[in-house]
């Protein structure tokens, strides 16, 4: 070997620079490999969220359909009920209305017997 300095100067920065080249390298490679696994960590996590939140809206979904129904069938129970309480108050105004009619007609009746009676017992003083 030879034993000149600058031969050992340029041996030196030559192992030097490929040590920091080595060094780089590694060092870079070992981000990378940590970079990767956080990435597949995120990945997992997000797929398991996606997960949830399909399960969740299927879960939503059917609960919204269960309850839809009941409220279909509560409204339709309710509008049964109104129509026949409807029918039934129509049926209690006619016979209301007809109770008056008969009101208004046993009140000319007992109007003319009034005045025919009012009548005969004045044609009775009258004659006596």
């Amino acid at each position: 070997m030879p034993s000149d300095p600058n031969t050992l100067l340029w041996l030196l920065s030559l192992f030097a620079t490929i040590g920091g080249f080595l060094y780089t390298w590694v060092r870079d490679a070992r981000t990378r490999r940590w970079q990767l696994e956080d990435a597949k960590l995120q990945i997992e996590k997000a797929h398991d969220l996606a997960t949830r939140v399909v399960d969740d809206a299927g879960k939503l979904a059917d609960k919204v359909h269960s309850t839809s129904e009941i409220l279909v069938n509560k409204v339709s129970e309710n509008t049964k009920e109104a129509k026949s309480a409807f029918t039934e108050a129509n049926s209690v105004n006619n016979k209301i209305a007809n109770i008056n009619v008969q009101l208004l007609e046993m009140n000319k009746i007992l109007t003319e017997h009034s005045r025919l009676i009012t009548e005969h017992l004045m044609s009775q003083k009258t004659d006596k």
